[in-house]
């Protein structure tokens, strides 16, 4: 559903040289498209309040934002709220794992014209994997315990979006089912 073509990776260095804020984001912060940010802080000391995240990963105008929730994901239970974003209605979810001094972040934001929809947002989220960071033993074993307790959206597979497709989204005509 997020376009490649405006996919970013950015990383950051914290100035006192300890840790580190990986950001993966899908679209802009104040279109009217998909937007997905998730950021990653490494070497974190806890969460962040969700209004700021918000702000930071959308670089928008942020409104109010609602009481927090809870959010399931793979990486276990997280803090999430409803917030507007450049005026359209988004999500806004934050994690942290002590263990691995790591800060999850994020904020989604459907296209205008849809609803923010958790199931979609968390499905998203479980497919976050970890390339690389041979040398943060501590955030390896954190995702490799958050994917055995993947639940591949509700359907136990891999490809499976959570995204049900129904007869109206393929211009009337019933999808062909492989047997």
């Amino acid at each position: 559903q997020f376009d490649p073509a405006a996919f970013r990776y950015s990383a950051e260095r914290y100035q006192n040289g300890r840790g580190r804020r990986d950001i993966l984001a899908y679209g802009e912060g104040a279109s009217d498209g998909a937007f997905l940010a998730i950021a990653v802080h490494r070497e974190a000391e806890s969460a962040d309040d969700l209004a700021r995240i918000a702000a930071r990963l959308s670089g928008a105008e942020v409104g109010a934002t609602s009481a927090a929730t809870v959010l399931s994901s793979k990486f276990g239970p997280m803090d999430s709220a409803d917030t507007v974003v450049a005026g359209r209605a988004c999500i806004v979810f934050t994690r942290f794992e002590k263990a691995a001094s790591a800060a999850f972040e994020g904020l989604f934001c459907p296209p205008s014209e849809h609803v923010a929809d958790r199931r979609t947002l968390t499905c998203a989220i479980d497919r976050l994997d970890l390339v690389g960071a041979s040398t943060d033993q501590a955030l390896r074993r954190t995702f490799v315990t958050a994917e055995a307790r993947r639940d591949f959206c509700g359907a136990g597979q891999v490809f499976n979006t959570g995204v049900k497709q129904l007869w109206f989204d393929v211009g009337g005509k019933l999808p062909k089912l492989r047997s």
